[in-house]
């Protein structure tokens, strides 16, 4: 997974920051980790990019919605200066005329309002059945 993280300095001098990035998995268990410096001018900005391998992700899907959370922490020297969590789910999303809307593989019947269905041929022809 590539990750990027925009770094601002709101201080009056350049700082070299620290920064600690975790993914924890669906069951809380760290299941990977980045580190790294990055130099932010005063009052500006720096993007820190690294990636990070999610061994045998649990993927989010409608009947297993599997949330992950990378926690972000910026540091300079010892202080911590920042520190921003987030959940997200990973996932598959194709689409084709011949399979439909698939997720994580598997073929997704998608419905609209009205009690319409979305078939596979439909998306292609743009066709609503009712």
């Amino acid at each position: 997974m590539d990750l990027e993280v925009t770094v601002q300095n709101d201080a009056d001098k350049v700082i070299d920051a620290l920064v600690s990035i975790r993914i924890i998995a669906p069951d809380e268990t760290v299941t990977g980790e980045a580190e790294g410096s990055v130099r932010i001018d005063t009052y500006g900005k720096s993007v820190f990019k690294n990636t990070i391998i999610v061994k045998d992700p649990l993927f989010w899907s409608v009947s297993s919605p599997n949330l992950y959370k990378v926690e972000v922490i910026v540091k300079d020297g010892n202080e911590i200066k920042d520190r921003y969590v987030q959940s997200f789910g990973i996932r598959s999303i194709e689409f084709s005329a011949e399979k439909g809307f698939l997720l994580n593989g598997e073929p997704l019947l998608l419905k609209s309002g009205g009690g319409r269905m979305w078939k596979p041929e439909c998306f292609a022809t743009g066709i609503i059945l009712q």
